[in-house]
């Protein structure tokens, strides 16, 4: 049961962090979660690819959305 409730706290979390992070940069959720996973896929060391109407970065470690 600890287990659960943990994975629903973390998912909430999650979830939470990623309709902020999408809001702040006015584009769809689904957007957002393609843009790092490309981000995190593709590595620093590729060229970025566009991601809707930005680019997404690294800077210092943290993804940011350069649009």
């Amino acid at each position: 049961m600890k287990d659960t409730k943990l994975t629903i706290m973390i998912s909430r979390r999650l979830h939470d962090a990623l309709q902020t992070e999408s809001e702040r940069h006015k584009i769809p959720m689904s957007a957002y979660i393609r843009a790092v996973l490309n981000h995190q896929v593709s590595g620093d060391s590729k060229q970025q690819e566009p991601i809707v109407e930005g680019v997404i970065k690294s800077r210092g470690g943290d993804i940011v959305l350069d649009v």
